[in-house]
């Protein structure tokens, strides 16, 4: 197994009456490992998906969890002897993790829709695919008020060859309640997934259009058991596609970009439709170098927006694109923004409100500390407390994971445990022990020997992480504490 690398970045500006602080920090090792997807919990700590070359020799789905502050907690690997990535990750109290993302080590084509489920430690429980002959691939996913899972994306499983959206609704056990293949001889694409109430999504992306032979914005209303209730292709007189959106109460506003057509590149597009599904307008973001809108939320009292743009212009690194990251008012005014930029592609993939009343932002960076691809997470402070992206870092908070060869060489008993833990190991690499609550909190904490009994009597019921630890290794297992 591969070693999973947290280098944590730079914090800065603590807010004392939240509780929580803005950072940037790197999670990774010297392979690929990429950010897609992130949810928050009760306790304010978060989880991420992605993909990883970490655990193994080909990169397969992770789940990735933090504290509040960005301090590791734990981490999982699913898939087969190919390439797995989770897309987005969904969360249910008591229930547990669904990954949403795409496989080809199961499954019927290249690559097929893949939706993996966890207990809420990250245990496997189940994984399923979805697809035909060709390559289907999850853009995006939300949890539907029966506890089923909507995925939306693309499937090139057709007469043509080219790419169809593809909507999956299943069941909570991940059985397929219905599908709907939506397509022409064209590229068509689902992009983006917002839930409009308890029973109605929007659905939006891009549709080729034969007559104008031009890829127009498209959107379309569908209800959980799967009726249309419109469908819409739009868009002025070039290119365009959607790829995020927010509803104000009265519209549904649908940002993306526009190109095409004799315009420099691609330019910020953005326009808006009634609930009803009809067309009002849109406008274009012209100007020098590349712009498209990516990801963007609402949070705190729902009358700001956070927006990323992925951009490449003459203030952009020579290589790869760069992010802007733009606070508006309800209106759409902008007020502040900062930048995520390095030599490298910078890649932002969510954006989600915080129970601070701010946003995290989950993605990827390129060559910054790995010499491939580092997960990020970029948490933004109440009062406009934006980390810095571009401070000084080193390689110290590192933790190492080797899975398999040091977690094997440990023995825990019994767990779960009502009282009294025996640890027994031959390893002599190991220096402490720790036992680690899932919020992050050290309750305990001794010197190593090869054989230990830990009492827990004084612990309150619940999952507590072990960690067994010396230079450059690290056990990890997981106590359930039953009195």
């Amino acid at each position: 197994m591969g070693n999973l690398i947290k280098v944590s970045f730079f914090v800065l500006l603590a807010n004392l009456s939240f509780g929580q602080i803005s950072f940037f920090n790197y999670y990774s090792n010297n392979g690929v490992d990429k950010g897609e997807g992130i949810v928050q919990l009760e306790d304010s700590s978060y989880v991420v998906t992605g993909s990883s070359s970490s655990f193994s020799a080909s990169s397969q789905a992770l789940l990735l969890k933090v504290d509040s502050l960005g301090n590791f907690l734990w981490s999982n690997h699913y898939g087969g002897t190919e390439s797995e990535s989770g897309r987005r990750v969904l969360y249910k109290k008591s229930i547990g993790f669904y990954i949403a993302g795409f496989t080809n080590s199961i499954g019927n084509g290249g690559f097929d829709y893949y939706l993996v489920k966890t207990d809420t430690n990250g245990v496997f429980e189940w994984e399923k695919s979805y697809g035909g002959a060709g390559w289907e691939k999850v853009n995006d996913a939300v949890m539907t008020i029966d506890t089923g899972i909507m995925m939306v994306g693309e499937s090139s499983s057709n007469i043509y060859g080219t790419k169809d959206i593809y909507i999956v609704k299943t069941d909570q056990y991940g059985d397929t309640l219905w599908t709907r293949t939506i397509g022409d001889s064209g590229d068509d694409i689902a992009h983006t997934i917002k839930e409009l109430n308890d029973t109605t999504y929007i659905v939006a992306g891009e549709y080729y259009n034969v007559t104008s032979s031009l890829t127009k914005s498209w959107a379309m209303q569908i209800r959980n058991d799967g009726t249309i209730d419109w469908e819409l292709n739009f868009g002025s007189a070039e290119n365009s596609r959607i790829k995020t959106m927010y509803f104000n109460g009265t519209d549904i506003l649908l940002f993306g970009t526009n190109y095409g057509a004799g315009l420099d590149g691609l330019n910020g597009y953005f326009a808006i439709l009634n609930m009803s599904g009809v067309y009002a307008l849109d406008f274009v973001w012209n100007g020098p170098g590349d712009k498209e809108f990516v990801h963007m939320t609402r949070f705190g009292s729902m009358n700001n927006i956070y927006a990323i743009q992925k951009v490449q212009n003459q203030w952009s690194y020579a290589i790869g694109n760069d992010l802007a990251v733009e606070k508006y008012d309800n209106s759409f005014t902008l007020s502040t923004y900062f930048t995520i930029a390095h030599e490298g592609d910078d890649v932002a993939n969510q954006i989600i409100p915080t129970s601070d009343g701010t946003a995290i932002i989950v993605g990827y960076t390129t060559n910054v500390i790995s010499g491939g691809n580092e997960i990020y997470l970029c948490k933004i402070g109440p009062n406009d407390a934006y980390p810095d992206v571009a401070g000084a870092f080193g390689t110290n908070n590192v933790v190492t994971v080797v899975e398999n060869e040091f977690n094997d060489n440990v023995r825990v008993y019994p767990n779960p445990s009502s009282g009294k833990v025996n640890i027994f190991t031959d390893n002599n690499a190991f220096e402490k022990i720790s036992v680690v609550s899932l919020n992050g909190q050290h309750v305990m904490e001794v010197d190593f020997s090869l054989t230990k009994e830990l009492d827990f009597n004084e612990l309150q019921n619940g999952v507590y992480i072990l960690l067994i630890e010396g230079e450059g290794v690290v056990a990890r297992k997981r106590i359930v504490v039953q009195h």
